[in-house]
């Protein structure tokens, strides 16, 4: 099995899965409702999970809890009426599913950036560079190196689709890493200390606990075996495990915030300096361009004047 391939364990999920639908099969309905509201890749966990408990399917239960297992986390810790699970489902509903890893949005924000700059490249080299090449040819004027090297990549860019295809391409593919990603780093000891919180005040057993909250932040459990100091099993939650369940129910929450706070600013510095600096880098490059195409035409009026 790979590290990211069911991370709880096909045993525990299933078991409890299969309490989830013998005890929550009319918690089904909410799910719907759930799903509906949503937008649809947010929705479609609470889809599977409404389908699966209506058709009493431990099979597809368990499938669908290790497609994201967040969603059935309330299920689980709540073994009475499904009424009292109801506000839980609330919260893990209105809850963001995921958000951009540091490292991720490193790579995918430049890829989107530089993938706009080939598409607006092309744009000019389809309606404006071949006017200036047309009004140069005109005067006969002598072009300088920059204008030469401006031209012709415009007509490399004009005559093959290449750098259209490429530049769509990295467009997409930028945006599907910030939006499809597994989250990482703080964002994934963010969800794995929250869901454990949740577990273990529910006095779920404590090997359980563990696992379930692996699957819940997508990670494997190797990376969850042995507590550390970045890892999502931080040497703070390790030891909130040992308090009474109440008690390491609220110091898992609190080491959550914690997480979230350094996610929500390493996020932030992805954001403002990459960003910004890729933006100012393909800024720079089209001004070049420009200025290439404007060299000419003002050594020629200079010469007339």
């Amino acid at each position: 099995m790979s590290d990211h391939a069911s991370p709880a364990g096909d045993g525990v999920l299933q078991r409890y899965a299969r309490d989830a639908v013998e005890r929550h099969r009319d918690a089904a309905e909410l799910a719907r409702v759930v799903g509906e509201d949503l937008p649809t890749a947010q929705g479609r966990p609470w889809e599977l999970m409404s389908r699966a408990l209506s058709a009493g399917d431990v099979t597809a239960a368990t499938r669908a809890a290790a497609s994201d297992t967040r969603c059935w986390l309330p299920l689980f810790t709540h073994r009475g009426d499904s009424q009292v699970a109801l506000p839980a489902l609330l919260d893990a509903a209105e809850r963001p599913r995921s958000t951009v890893s540091l490292g991720w949005a490193a790579i995918a924000y430049p890829l989107i950036v530089v993938g706009m700059a080939i598409f607006v490249i092309s744009v000019l080299s389809v309606l404006v560079v071949p006017m200036f090449a047309s009004m140069f040819e005109d005067f006969a004027l002598e072009l300088p190196w920059a204008t030469r090297a401006v031209i012709s990549l415009a007509q490399f860019m004009a005559t093959i689709w290449g750098p259209t295809l490429i530049a769509a391409a990295l467009i997409i593919v930028g945006r599907w890493l910030m939006i499809t990603r597994s989250p990482r780093g703080a964002r994934a000891a963010e969800i794995f200390s929250r869901s454990l919180g949740l577990l273990a005040e529910a006095e779920l057993p404590a090997e359980d606990a563990v696992q379930l909250a692996a699957s819940a932040a997508k990670v494997s459990l190797k990376t969850v075996s042995e507590p550390s100091r970045r890892g999502p099993m931080t040497l703070a939650a390790r030891e909130a495990l040992s308090h009474e369940p109440r008690a390491a129910g609220i110091l898992l929450s609190a080491i959550a915030d914690c997480h979230h706070d350094r996610s929500q600013g390493g996020l932030s510095v992805t954001q403002w300096l990459i960003g910004p600096v890729a933006i100012g880098a393909v800024g720079l490059f089209v001004g070049l361009i420009v200025i290439a195409l404007f060299m000419p035409l003002i050594s020629l009026v200079s010469a007339l004047s």
